[in-house]
Formats: structure tokens, C-alpha cells, sequence
């Protein structure tokens, strides 16, 4: 007999939780988690380059004077610690959406909710959101408001579809 795992009214045994979790439809949803991982890894390395690189005090080329007596590579040393600034900016915005579609996700698989509308919603939410990351990268100060009211209330919005149905699917197998 294998153990009991207790949710909500009813009782789930492991085997209906490996039956669920073994299910396509639900890995692919995890493969978008998995991708937006590894999306969040990159940024996070980047950044870590970029922040090195800006926080030194010379250049990695050394003291070039130009003829004005100014340092002649200040404009890249300019230009790093914006990447490193927008950088930071898309590394916050990765993370948050790394955690909402996280939490979506194991509340939909502990709830034993849907499961190919939640794969496609999936990898919707990776989608957009890599759009809306890629438009705050090239941004210069984060993009204009109403770009960014609108790429968050899509991201709730699928995130809060994939909330109810983990809801409504819980409800119709009990």
C-alpha cells in the first residue's frame, strides 16, 4: 500500500501523484519553468560581469589619457555601468517572473489541476515575459509605464488563469 499524502478533503496517494506529475502535458509545463531557469541563470551572469567590471576602479585597458586630460575609456566605463543598470533591472524582472510561474506550478500539481491548458499557459507566460524582458533590455529607463502596466497585468492575468484552473479541476475530481 503505498502512503497517503492529505489534501484539502481528500486523500491522494503517491502513485495518483507520480501518475499525475508522469503525465507530458504536465513536464513540458515544468520544461517552461525549467527554461525560464535558465533564462534567469544567463542574466545572472551577466550581471555579475557587468557589476565586477564597473566596480573597479581602472579599466581592464588601463590608464589611457586622452588629449583633454580626461580618462579617454570613461565612455565605456559609462556604458558598463548602464548594461550593469539594465542588467540588474531584466535580473529583478526574470526573478519575479521565475517565482510567479514557480508557485503557479506547484500549486496546480499539488492540487492535481489541469493539465494541458496549463502546459500552454506555461509556456504563453514564458513567452511574454521573455518579449517584456527583452523590451526593458534595450529600454533606456525601463520602458515607458504603460508598457510595463500592460506586460503586468498579462503576466497576472496568466498566472491567475493558471490558479483557477488548478481550482476548478481540483473540484471536478474530487
Amino acid at each position: 500500500m503505498s502512503p497517503v499524502i492529505a489534501i484539502s478533503s481528500r486523500a491522494v496517494t503517491t502513485a495518483d501523484f507520480q501518475e499525475f506529475i508522469g503525465t507530458r502535458s504536465v513536464q513540458r509545463g515544468w520544461d517552461a519553468l525549467f527554461s525560464l531557469w535558465i533564462v534567469w541563470s544567463v542574466t545572472w551572469l551577466l550581471r555579475l560581469y557587468f557589476s565586477h567590471s564597473t566596480k573597479d576602479g581602472k579599466d581592464d585597458k588601463g590608464d589611457n589619457d586622452s588629449k583633454d586630460g580626461k580618462d579617454g575609456d570613461e565612455t565605456s566605463k559609462d556604458k558598463r555601468c548602464r548594461k550593469a543598470k539594465r542588467l540588474k533591472r531584466v535580473h529583478k524582472k526574470v526573478t519575479h517572473l521565475l517565482l510567479g510561474l514557480l508557485t503557479a506550478l506547484t500549486f496546480n500539481s499539488l492540487a492535481h489541476g489541469s493539465t494541458d491548458a496549463v502546459q500552454i499557459l506555461s509556456w504563453v507566460y514564458f513567452g511574454v515575459g521573455l518579449s517584456w524582458v527583452h523590451s526593458l533590455a534595450w529600454a533606456s529607463k525601463g520602458g515607458r509605464p504603460i508598457f510595463r502596466l500592460v506586460g503586468g497585468i498579462v503576466q497576472t492575468g496568466i498566472l491567475l488563469a493558471i490558479f483557477i484552473l488548478a481550482i476548478i479541476c481540483r473540484k471536478k475530481n474530487d
